[in-house]
């Protein structure tokens, strides 16, 4: 069994996590493996969460994953790009002053 990652010490809710390495080092393969985007049958052990085995759904509501190829509009903003999403990820009843407030609080 590989170790892909062990005592992480912290990433704290509401900040952006980026992932680094040369090219070939195995980055995408742990994003990829973390979000489920690779057969179950091929993987062994697990993947926990303050020592809790975490869940694909869980894991849906509280990251946002972005691929590579992934195409954002170049006209707008950083802040209309994450408007944007904000209004398809989050909620349809959280308002929209509530959904910007979200997006302030990411950029700030």
């Amino acid at each position: 069994m590989k170790v892909l990652l062990n005592d992480i010490s912290e990433a704290r809710e509401g900040e952006i996590m980026g992932v680094l390495g040369a090219s070939g080092s195995g980055k995408s393969m742990l994003i990829d493996t973390l979000v489920d985007r690779i057969s179950k049958g091929s993987l062994k052990g697990s993947v926990t969460l303050n020592n809790e085995v975490l869940e694909s759904k869980l894991l849906k509501v509280i990251s946002a994953y972005v691929m590579q190829d992934d195409l954002l509009f170049p006209m707008l903003t950083v802040e209309e790009t994450l408007m944007f999403s904000a209004e398809f990820r989050l909620p349809r009843s959280l308002s929209a002053s509530k959904k910007k407030a979200r997006v302030q609080a990411l950029i700030d």
